[in-house]
């Protein structure tokens, strides 16, 4: 690119409005351009506020590569992506759609948001419906909230940890689906099957997961220990500071398995 440099500018920002209202904004510490068109900016942020202005998503990173005429923005090196509703996600390589209003990656990313952490390999996110598409191995971390001084005498869950062979975060919806094969485990229970879709309250709190196809329920409780197996398994929880089990349910020929 460095050949074809047709001019270099320093600490530049750009703004795109319609009717008065920002589109998006773009700022860098310096933007290289070239005869073809092609711009490189370097330490970069973009805000993006959707063609309603209904939103502000940014994305920075150490430096991007777009042309004008071109349809995609292309981040590189250290790149961090922010919703409006607070989720986080970090990666080394980040392809944005203009049309479609969507980011996409290949490569290894780390994902965040209050009390959630995760990881996996490659995902779409569509910014306009909120929805997060990871198509491969994918781990999932929930913190239930519960204190750790909470009563010894009352079992509290303190997480819930998945892991499933893709997912689909719907931000909107209040739900994360789960496929090809699905392990969740909390402090005290273990949920596996073929796939599962979790329920959150509009805080991000986990209130339900639904495991489906050949699923099994193990729960050990002090000196007790349950067992369930059925075609599909549900289990509810109460969250909050006091994340407690409140109810679990087995349908189709479901056994079940008492010990200690």
């Amino acid at each position: 690119m460095r050949q074809n440099v047709t001019s270099t500018t320093r600490e530049i920002e750009y703004i795109e409005s319609k009717d008065g209202r920002p589109l998006f904004r773009v700022r860098a510490e310096r933007n290289v351009a070239t005869r073809e068109g092609l711009n490189e900016l370097e330490r970069v942020q973009a805000t993006y506020y959707g063609k309603a202005g209904d939103r502000e998503d940014s994305i920075a990173a150490d430096r991007c590569f777009y042309a004008v005429t071109e349809n995609w923005v292309h981040f590189q090196g250290h790149v961090r992506l922010r919703t409006a509703q607070g989720y986080n996600l970090e990666t080394s390589d980040l392809r944005y759609e203009k049309a479609s209003e969507s980011a996409a990656g290949d490569g290894p990313f780390k994902l965040s948001a209050p009390g959630l952490t995760g990881e996996g390999r490659s995902f779409r996110l569509d910014l306009r419906r909120r929805e997060l598409s990871i198509p491969g191995r994918v781990t999932l971390h929930y913190d239930l909230g519960a204190s750790q001084d909470a009563d010894p005498a009352v079992l509290r869950e303190r997480f819930l940890d998945l892991q499933a062979g893709s997912a689909r975060i719907a931000e909107r919806d209040h739900r994360v689906r789960l496929e090809g094969g699905v392990s969740l485990r909390t402090g005290l229970s273990r949920l596996d099957g073929q796939s599962a879709e979790l329920r959150l309250t509009d805080k991000r709190e986990v209130r339900s997961a639904l495991c489906q196809g050949g699923a099994r329920y193990a729960r050990a409780e002090k000196d007790v220990r349950i067992e369930l197996a059925g075609e599909s398994i549900e289990f509810f929880l109460r969250p909050g500071e006091r994340t407690t089990l409140e109810e679990v349910r087995a349908e189709d020929s479901a056994g079940l398995t008492t010990g200690d």
